[in-house]
């Protein structure tokens, strides 16, 4: 877990470009992916403007590792105690982060494409397009 200052400015093509692609193309090994930004203004890359955040519902359905799991774990455990300053929080947060098991986190991770699969199943309404357009890739 990394902590980055309000004034510190990632270079988003440099992420995107040297970790974010050399991931994607050894978990999804040649097959198709979207990649798409959720509408927080920080998260936003210019060169994934293609997609129109209307076209995604606001409550389309979450279906990140990251949002249904590790961090509502982070929070229960780092936030069960008021903090009364930032350190206090980070120092906490960095704490729980460093005791949840690889294992854990890797299982997670490997189950978000078979939730992708079960969506079309379980969801009226859901089309093979919506899905990979507001989800990422089946």
């Amino acid at each position: 877990m990394v902590f980055i200052d309000n004034d510190i400015k990632i270079k988003t093509v440099i992420v995107l470009k040297n970790v974010l692609l050399p991931w994607a193309k050894y978990r999804f090994r040649f097959r198709p992916f979207v990649f798409q930004q959720d509408s927080a203004p920080a998260h936003r890359a210019r060169l994934s403007g293609f997609i129109n955040a209307q076209e995604c519902s606001s409550n389309s359905l979450d279906l990140n590792p990251m949002n249904y799991s590790v961090w509502s774990l982070l929070e229960s455990k780092a936030c069960s105690k008021q903090h009364h300053s930032i350190d206090s929080l980070k120092r906490n947060l960095l704490r729980v982060w460093e005791e949840i098991p690889l294992k854990y986190l890797r299982a997670k991770v490997d189950a978000f494409p078979v939730r992708l699969r079960a969506v079309p199943e379980h969801v009226e309404g859901v089309s093979r397009f919506t899905l990979s357009m507001c989800n990422g890739s089946i």
